[in-house]
């Protein structure tokens, strides 16, 4: 069991549990059950919900952020790696090859319990984006070749040209009903391509937003050409899940500031509220998410320790102590592969500087490198 460390709560949140390395780690509560929480959302033909309370819909990127989570666990021998690798393959297939051959290899934001797009879902490129890097990322921890080549291969299927403009992605296109063909049909491949281009969504990733996740798996440079800092958290935190990035490091950094400078406190983020989902509501916060930021950065606990925050909870509205009886996916997964990623780095940090000292008795530049990344 690992649990969060750190700091002393109003609520008995935070308790600490030394890990095999001798350092207490960051998480929330039994981990074996918050890994539990994340597989149950997973259906039976491999997919991961949108939500638990709805099985109707699967979210892509929620499967993309599932399996890694699911890799990320095995990685750390918590659970069986023959099995995750089938379920991120099964995850990849089932997704793929239900897909469009209209959208051209870019995937629908939401889909049906198959893996069939909805028409009312927009093709969506960076819910594409971060579908790919999960399962690529997942494949490369499962040390799975046969899957990583497969997911490049598609990936190179998939017509970049059609959501570029002047070296800027797209957020994506829709199909208008008068476009649609066969839109019920039992085997979606076999769909025409329409005659006319979808319609297309005019905003650009071209900002200090996720949207970077699409550049770094394309490998194509990324226009930055507006810098905020003020966006919901998982903006910055979603690309940490797949790449180390000290630019994004920073800008997530300056958000937290930000929120604790207007605020007090921080984790405002895209999560459930009271009313529904909501995206800039300062009065939601997500503790799951605050978890998996706080392994990093545990100093950003110490603005949250008069406030008592249901640690296990995907949302929380302070001002009526609501919680959310839902669970989502992308919330739930993307905070414990913050976790799980941060954690690893974390040991082999301690590993390097155990080597280190080995070697050189005495304290030395290298050692002091080392123990201040670390630290």
């Amino acid at each position: 069991m690992l649990a969060f460390a750190c700091c002393t709560f109003s609520s008995p949140i935070f308790a600490q549990n030394a890990g095999d390395e001798g350092q207490s780690l960051l998480f929330l509560g039994d981990e074996s059950a918050y890994l539990s929480r994340i597989e149950n959302l997973r259906n039976e033909k491999g997919l991961y919900l949108d939500r638990r309370s709805d099985p109707s819909i699967v979210s892509t990127a929620a499967t993309g952020l599932g399996v890694l989570a699911s890799a990320e666990a095995a990685s750390r021998g918590l659970r069986d790696i023959d099995a995750t690798k089938k379920i991120a393959r099964t995850a990849f297939e089932q997704t793929v090859n239900s897909n469009c051959k209209r959208n051209r290899g870019w995937l629908s934001h939401f889909t049906d319990a198959h893996g069939v797009p909805r028409n009312s879902s927009e093709v969506s490129t960076i819910d594409t984006a971060i579908f790919y890097s999960g399962l690529l990322q997942a494949s490369r921890l499962l040390k799975d070749q046969a899957l990583e080549s497969e997911i490049l291969e598609s990936l190179g299927r998939i017509d970049t040209q059609l959501v570029i403009r002047n070296g800027v992605f797209l957020h994506g296109f829709y199909w208008s009903e008068a476009n649609v063909k066969n839109s019920d049909a039992a085997t979606p491949l076999e769909m025409n391509d329409p005659a006319t281009d979808p319609q297309f969504i005019p905003h650009l990733w071209n900002d200090s937003s996720e949207g970077v996740i699409l550049y770094h798996l394309f490998n194509l440079p990324f226009p930055m050409h507006i810098t905020r800092t003020d966006y919901p958290l998982f903006v910055y935190a979603y690309p940490l899940c797949f790449f180390d990035d000290p630019v994004y490091d920073q800008f997530l950094q300056e958000a937290i500031e930000g929120q604790i400078a207007r605020l007090g406190y921080w984790g405002v983020t895209a999560t459930d509220g009271p009313k529904g989902y909501v995206t800039t509501d300062s009065d939601v916060i997500s503790p799951v998410l605050i978890g998996g930021i706080a392994t990093k950065y545990p100093k950003y606990l110490e603005p949250l320790k008069s406030i008592k925050i249901e640690a296990t909870s995907g949302s929380m509205h302070l001002p009526s102590g609501w919680t959310s009886n839902d669970d989502l996916t992308i919330d739930l997964s993307s905070a414990y592969i913050l976790f799980s990623r941060w954690s690893r780095q974390r040991i082999d940090l301690q590993d390097s500087l155990r080597k280190l000292r080995e070697k050189m008795p005495e304290q030395s530049p290298e050692i002091e490198k080392v123990e201040a990344i670390s630290t």
